[in-house]
């Protein structure tokens, strides 16, 4: 059913896109659909555990609860074709505004594609995290066994540094801040 390991975004992100966002052209707050701003993206991989290592103890989310997807409301709802799943929905803060990032994982992996970089696939390929210092990131990023791409970190002007790092389902987190400890 999905033809990517890369980032496969749900209909919920599809529905926002098409209804919620469209609410920022209203200046009149009562004309938009959207009762929350916040953009929630549902991202498919084949190694759960890897990715949830990744998320938690490299980029630093942490999990806030578990969605139990059944088989038929993932058949009713078009949104698995009746695969049952648990997803697992991260933050990297506290609160309603929170953008929940949720993995969940298949019985049959999705195809995989060449992803050396974000030209390889269509659709969403990379997300971006403004941080208050960059040294962690790659610290964990490298205690991890995972390697900045290209010649990252670049810098960006005096202060802040643009980092570039894959995660194991194929995502590109782009990170950018002050390289400092």
């Amino acid at each position: 059913m999905f033809q990517s390991q890369t980032v496969t975004v749900l209909a919920v992100l599809s529905l926002v896109g098409a209804f919620g966002l469209a609410g920022f052209a209203f200046q009149d707050e009562e004309a938009s659909a959207s009762a929350d701003p916040t953009v929630d993206v549902g991202v498919v991989v084949n190694d759960l555990e890897a990715s949830l290592q990744f998320y938690r103890e490299v980029l630093g989310m942490e999990q806030r609860r578990t969605i139990d997807i059944t088989e038929d409301f993932g058949r009713r709802s078009g949104l698995t074709g009746g695969a049952p799943t648990e997803i697992r929905v991260l933050t990297l803060g506290d609160g309603d505004a929170a953008t929940e990032w949720k993995l969940m994982a298949f019985e049959e992996d999705a195809a995989a594609v060449d992803e050396s970089d974000i030209t390889d696939a269509q659709g969403m390929q990379y997300i971006t995290l403004q941080v208050d210092r960059l040294g962690p990131y790659l610290e964990r990023a490298r205690t991890h066994g995972i390697e900045p791409r290209g010649e990252t970190p670049i810098a960006l002007g005096d202060e802040n540094h643009f980092l570039l790092l894959q995660a194991p389902e194929g995502t590109f987190v782009e990170l950018i801040g002050p390289l400092k400890q």
